[in-house]
């Protein structure tokens, strides 16, 4: 049966979990068109029983951290958003074989032709994608370190709001974060298309890209081939 999600802004299902990263089955309509390397989702995080009373939610809910990045009032979350919310960004993504284990055969057409003759292909397909955690939320602060428990299984995944990608982008571990997790989104380029990405965030704002640059010259500062490399990579223009 096609997967369909139930929401316009519904981008993912989740189908991995770990404490760093999960991975998202992508609906149907997004065949071929997952969320573009380095933007930023959100997936909904309970810490504690949906069922649960507020009373007890209120008592197994952790101690206010007071060493915590504080989300500005205008990023905070929405009474939609549940409490844990994880964000993440997205690393990597595949389109493959829906049926495990099997690779699809190529059949030498074009693409209008291949629709014609083969219409059902896109039910044998899927397009799935890998999305570091970047930090969650709790009691309206966005913690810039890994959830405590991995993502919920099944799960929806949706685009993060401009808010929320300003408010993630401002704390200081953010670049850090990215920087710590390169080996495993595969190069520099992760740090790169997400620093574009707030950079659309915030309207095209320059003085974001001057601060992050300074930013990663600091922490890059042992390494200056890297940084070099990477700074051209900021640039919105190409």
């Amino acid at each position: 049966m096609p997967y369909s999600a139930p929401a316009d802004n519904i981008v993912g299902e989740i189908v991995r979990a770990t404490t760093i990263e999960f991975v998202a089955h992508c609906p149907d309509k997004y065949l071929y068109d997952p969320p573009r390397f380095g933007a930023f989702v959100k997936t909904p995080h309970t810490l504690v029983s949906p069922s649960a009373s507020p009373e007890t939610q209120t008592e197994m809910q952790e101690e206010e951290d007071p060493f915590a990045e504080a989300v500005p009032v205008r990023a905070r979350l929405s009474e939609g958003d549940a409490e844990g919310t994880i964000y993440a960004v997205v690393c990597y993504a595949e389109t493959l074989s829906a049926e495990p284990g099997r690779n699809p055969s190529p059949f030498g057409m074009l693409a209008d032709t291949l629709a014609k003759e083969h219409p059902q292909l896109p039910e044998l397909l899927s397009t799935e994608f890998s999305a570091l955690h970047l930090g969650f939320a709790q009691k309206g602060r966005f913690r810039p370190y890994l959830p405590p428990k991995p993502a919920r299984l099944h799960a929806f995944v949706s685009y993060c709001t401009r808010e929320e990608i300003i408010a993630i982008t401002e704390t200081p571990d953010y670049l850090r974060t990215l920087l710590n997790f390169t080996a495993t989104a595969g190069s520099d380029e992760l740090i790169a298309a997400s620093v574009r990405a707030a950079f659309e965030a915030r309207e095209n704002d320059f003085e974001y890209l001057v601060s992050s640059g300074k930013q990663l010259a600091s922490l890059l500062r042992d390494s200056p081939d890297r940084l070099s490399a990477l700074l051209r990579k900021l640039d919105p223009e190409g």
